[in-house]
């Protein structure tokens, strides 16, 4: 079975690779709650998914996956033996289960505790895990200390006091692998929403998003994730 590397902090970037990142990581509030709404994609609709869980193999960049129909969200993306550089899946937590007509529901949820969590899985060498950039970028960017929020994660704020939105770093300070970067508006009528990325291989990026309000289930979430992705893997 292929192994997944989980995310570990792998000491500083190159300095052009950092200052990058830190340009690009201190844009305004005002600018990133502009983009929130790119990012909170719940407002699909089940039409645009189908029950079908015949097995789709798709390659990313020479990687080969066999992903479910039922799982993957663009109908373009449903047909085998393409390539894509990306390839955007949904699924239900804690079912970890594709699109069916019993869970038309959850996959139309769009609350503050919808079950359902977006996954992206994209081609990628370079780009490190959220874990990773929370030493080499985040706590150069945060606006206070990191602070216990139970359920073993510790919280590092971003966003400074009244601001429009609470921007912050859940991250696992004794486990040393989970990180989510997570934004709540203020306006209780906008959704929140949580991601978290990680390598699984050298060449492959995934990266998921949900609820805040599943932080608390971050070990079995971030578990699940992974395996559900090791499942798509040729098996050897």
């Amino acid at each position: 079975m292929a192994s997944v590397t989980l995310p570990r902090s792998a000491g500083s970037l190159s300095g052009r690779f950092t200052g990058v990142v830190i340009a690009l990581a201190m844009v305004g509030t005002v600018a990133i709650l502009l983009k929130i709404g790119a990012l909170l994609d719940y407002s699909g609709v089940t039409s645009a998914f189908t029950s079908n869980k015949q097995a789709i193999a798709v390659n990313l960049s020479g990687q080969r996956l066999d992903i479910p129909a039922n799982m993957i969200r663009d109908r373009a993306q449903r047909r085998s033996a393409i390539e894509l550089e990306n390839i955007e899946l949904a699924v239900v937590w804690p079912e970890m289960s594709g699109y069916e007509p019993r869970l038309a529901s959850a996959f139309n949820d769009t609350g503050a505790t919808s079950p359902r969590v977006l996954i992206s899985l994209q081609a990628d060498r370079r780009t490190p895990g959220t874990y990773e950039r929370l030493e080499t970028v985040y706590r150069s960017l945060a606006s206070g200390p990191a602070t216990e929020s139970g359920d073993g994660l510790s919280r590092l704020p971003l966003s400074e006091e009244g601001s429009d939105a609470s921007d912050f770093i859940a991250f696992s300070p004794e486990e040393g692998t989970f990180a989510a970067r997570c934004f709540i508006p203020a306006d209780a009528r906008l959704s929140a929403e949580c991601r978290s990325e990680f390598r699984v291989g050298p060449e492959l990026m995934a990266s998921y998003r949900f609820r805040p309000v599943h932080l608390r289930d971050w070990r079995a979430l971030e578990r699940s994730i992974a395996a559900l992705i090791v499942s798509f893997l040729p098996q050897k």
